[in-house]
């Protein structure tokens, strides 16, 4: 009688797929089957080449290339020996996020006069959040009582000393500006 057939040729592949970053790079896939069955490997996307292994026949394997990523995410098949061979890319990264932008402080008032007695005043800061600031007396009869610093909007207040003599000009440093506070003479009969 005629010897039977051969049997038919099955093929199976390892991995089936292969994730890749956004900067591409090399893989391998091994193909398994008996000696004597031919098959090859084809890619279906342009980003993804086939380096050797395109034909082949009994066990063996495929190696391709795949190209660096510019836009969204992808993925793509590859036929390797009747099989489905899955490459999926991540997405380019996005550009980086803009620098914030820079801190700018508006300090109000950015003078006054005051009595000679004892008072204290408040000086409002203005600026974005998360934007820090210090406050400093510049003068022995000026104290920063609280807000000595802050992020965001606040308020400094301050504590101006009894004025014994002449009339008397002092300045604190709040956010990075001047201010300027002029105390009158002390007053008669005080």
């Amino acid at each position: 009688p005629p010897p039977p057939p051969p049997p038919a040729c099955s093929f199976s592949i390892s991995p089936a797929s292969q994730s890749f970053l956004a900067t591409g790079g090399n893989g391998a896939v091994s193909v398994a089957t008996r000696n004597g069955c031919s098959w090859t490997a084809a890619s279906g996307a342009p980003w993804v080449t086939i380096a050797t292994g395109a034909q082949g026949s009994g066990n063996g394997s495929v190696t391709y290339a795949v190209a660096a990523n510019t836009g969204a995410a992808r993925s793509a098949t590859v036929a390797i020996a009747d099989q489905t061979f899955t490459v999926s890319e991540d997405a380019a990264p996005g550009p980086p996020p803009p620098p914030p932008p820079p801190c700018t402080f508006s300090v109000s008032p950015l003078s006054l006069t005051v009595s000679s007695g004892r008072s204290t005043t408040n000086i409002s800061v203005s600026t974005t959040n998360g934007c820090a600031w210090t406050a400093t007396s510049n003068a022995p009869w000026l104290s920063i009582d609280s807000g000595a610093s802050g992020t965001g909007a606040g308020t400094v207040v301050v504590g101006i000393n009894r004025n014994n003599g002449g009339a008397r000009v002092g300045t604190l440093t709040i956010a990075a500006q001047t201010v300027t506070i002029t105390q009158n003479a002390q007053a008669g009969g005080d």
